[in-house]
């Protein structure tokens, strides 16, 4: 982006004059974070990547208000003058946050005190039992269909694509998993997060307590199954489940949200519906799209060498208390 665009962006918002170069701080798998320093303070810049949705006033905003207004911290978004949260500069779309100084992610399975934080955090969130105009979202509910898998291999082997071999070894378990997803819960869905793990929810670098990030992804989902996913991305990892942190998790989202968690043997279809489609969209982006290969092949490493093995054990370990 150019001087301009960024002098045009801070005008388009009412951010003050820029003071200082912006700095390039990551990206996720939704767009580009920036720093920028302006006379009105400092803002997060999130320059969205063009598979991301351009609405312009996103209904991801009110939940973002509401989860605030509830308690729960994060980086509140800007909002221009005009209503408008999501606006386009020099061919790109961008969003505005207010920055806040974040540590760095604690890695899963996470101490019992940060899970029991977590938990806390994601009960007061669906305390709100917020209703969401939008349909569901397919991503959350819905695995790849089978015969997707075998032309993947097929096109990847073909490409000499390094993951190609490990993607295909993972077939019996990406086919095992897909079975843990069904249709339907008969639980009304609520406005929810859909992306709650630990790379999103942050020690705040002043103090440690947690902070909620990347809400553009919020809305309807079954509460259960996010906690499933929570639950997944916190208490597993790299080989190892924590039942500490796991049964600190339960007790504090059931103390924020109100009520104990009817727990199932569908508490973890978000989980693998997310991994599995995860996995199918970052090969389809390695295969196809340059500029973003790094990016998507070290996604792919992490869900073919450690995720979704994590994923089976956690279903298998607690599948006697699920009624599994």
């Amino acid at each position: 982006m150019t001087p301009a665009d960024w002098h045009a962006l801070a005008s388009r918002f009412a951010l003050g004059r820029v003071t200082a170069a912006p700095g390039y701080v990551g990206r996720g798998a939704m767009g580009e974070i920036w720093r920028l320093e302006t006379t009105a303070g400092r803002w997060a810049v999130k320059w969205q990547f063009p598979w991301v949705p351009t609405e312009a006033r996103p209904a991801d905003v009110s939940i973002q208000l509401a989860a605030s207004a509830a308690g729960i911290p994060l980086p509140l978004p800007v909002i221009a003058p005009d209503g408008d949260a999501v606006v386009g500069i020099g061919g790109r779309h961008a969003r505005v946050y207010h920055w806040v100084e974040l540590g760095e992610p604690v890695p899963p399975p996470v101490p019992a005190a940060t899970a029991a934080e977590a938990g806390r955090l994601l009960g007061l969130l669906h305390a709100l039992a917020n209703r969401c105009d939008e349909p569901a979202d397919p991503w959350y509910t819905e695995v790849p269909l089978a015969g997707a898998w075998a032309d993947l291999i097929e096109r990847a082997a073909a490409a000499n694509a390094a993951w190609a071999p490990e993607l295909a070894a993972s077939s019996d378990l990406i086919a095992e998993l897909s079975g843990y997803v069904v249709p339907g819960t008969g639980r009304p869905p609520v406005s929810c997060h859909r992306d709650f793990n630990p790379d999103n929810v942050l020690p705040a670098a002043a103090d440690g307590r947690l902070v909620v990030l990347d809400w553009e992804n919020a809305g309807p989902l079954d509460a259960i199954r996010e906690l499933g996913y929570a639950i997944f991305t916190f208490t597993s990892g790299y080989g190892r489940f924590d039942r500490a942190a796991y049964d600190a998790m339960l007790a504090a989202y059931a103390c924020a949200s109100g009520s104990e968690p009817a727990l199932g043997p569908d508490l973890f279809g978000t989980a693998v519906a997310t991994q599995l489609n995860v996995l199918q969209v970052m090969a389809e982006r390695a295969l196809t799209e340059p500029e973003h290969r790094g990016h998507a092949e070290d996604l792919l490493a992490s869900v073919l060498r450690h995720d979704l093995d994590d994923l089976r054990r956690i279903i298998k370990l607690l599948s006697a208390e699920l009624g599994s």
